[in-house]
């Protein structure tokens, strides 16, 4: 949809039957395009880090609609890759994150998979997720993630919160069994401070130590739901942690 036809045989864009096409580069080079793998951490995610360097002046050089992307990385045999639009994607008032599957369409397997979003707070000295998603990979959808994943205007403040010595760092956690992508983790952690009830019997839960977290499906339960501890090695756990009955059903 670069032009219409119509506006063609119009003279709308052509000057003595000639039409001149022109385009803007922009190089983007000097940006660090590469991964970190941060490994599996405590909550069974893997962890990929992105550091955005010279991040001010691809903020400057880029238009909305007009992304960056990370070198592609993996977990298990399935490759990754992350797209950051600095002046948004569809708005503008905000920096837009998004996770690829596979480095092509036909690499693309079918996965279900939650993953989460994050920035680094340069104050806090700590990742704050900005998203938390689970979507199904396939060839017909690759990309998912968050278009409205930061303010703009919170990311360029000049109290470096966000972006120190002109970087900015971003990761993605993935929560993918390491062989089998046909029963990734389908559900999300839900953290302890908004459960409210237990997953199992619905008893109401009103102190965190009432509440135990299924370590397999992220879920809160009481404390006679959530009574078995197992090893699961295939999420990084190499202790016995506290799993729900189903988990083990």
């Amino acid at each position: 949809n670069f032009i219409s036809i119509k506006g063609m045989q119009g003279g709308q864009y052509t000057v003595n039957d000639t039409i001149m096409i022109g385009a803007e580069i922009s190089s983007v080079k000097e940006v660090a395009h590469d991964i970190e793998d941060w490994g599996v951490m405590p909550d069974g995610r893997h962890r990929f880090v992105w550091k955005v360097q010279n991040y001010k002046s691809t903020f400057a050089r880029l238009k909305t609609g007009q992304k960056i992307s990370s070198a592609s990385f993996s977990t298990g045999d399935l490759a990754w890759f992350l797209d950051l639009y600095p002046n948004g994607y569809k708005n503008p008032n905000y920096i837009a994150l998004y996770l690829h599957s596979g480095v092509s369409s036909k690499d693309a397997r079918s996965a279900r998979v939650p993953f989460s979003l994050l920035v680094f707070d340069n104050h806090a000295q700590q990742f704050v997720t900005c998203a938390n998603l689970c979507q199904t990979f396939d060839r017909a959808a690759r990309c998912w993630g968050k278009h409205s994943l930061k303010k703009k205007a919170d990311v360029m403040a000049g109290d470096k919160r966000l972006v120190d010595n002109n970087m900015l760092v971003l990761a993605v956690d993935i929560a993918l069994m390491k062989e089998n992508f046909a029963q990734a983790k389908r559900y999300l952690w839900v953290p302890l401070s908004t459960a409210n009830r237990c997953r199992g019997c619905q008893k109401s839960l009103f102190f965190n130590a009432q509440k135990v977290q299924c370590h397999y499906t992220g879920e809160v339960f009481c404390g006679k739901c959530c009574k078995s501890r197992v090893k699961l090695p295939e999420f990084g756990y190499k202790e016995e942690v506290s799993v729900c009955d189903r988990a083990i059903a």
